[in-house]
């Protein structure tokens, strides 16, 4: 699992330098099977048993599920 979280943020990464955040996370939710959702004013993404989540939506939704995801991997190698 940790080989997909490394390939999913090295992915997203590279995506967010280039592509708008509501694409990305578009094809996330298409491709992935993501869910996004807003609740209470607050966006969230969930990707492979990870979760994300943001008040500002968009890159900052991204970039939180990245390092959440990063977290994971860390912790899987310790």
């Amino acid at each position: 699992m940790s080989e997909r979280l490394e390939k999913l943020v090295e992915d997203l990464k590279r995506r967010l330098d280039v592509d708008p955040a509501a694409e990305v996370i578009g094809d996330l939710v298409a491709r992935e099977g993501a869910r996004a959702r807003f609740i209470g004013g607050t966006y969230e993404l969930r990707l492979s048993g990870v979760a994300g989540t943001c008040t500002a939506g968009g890159s900052g939704l991204l970039q939180s599920w990245c390092r959440n995801a990063e977290r994971r991997i860390e912790r899987g190698r310790a």
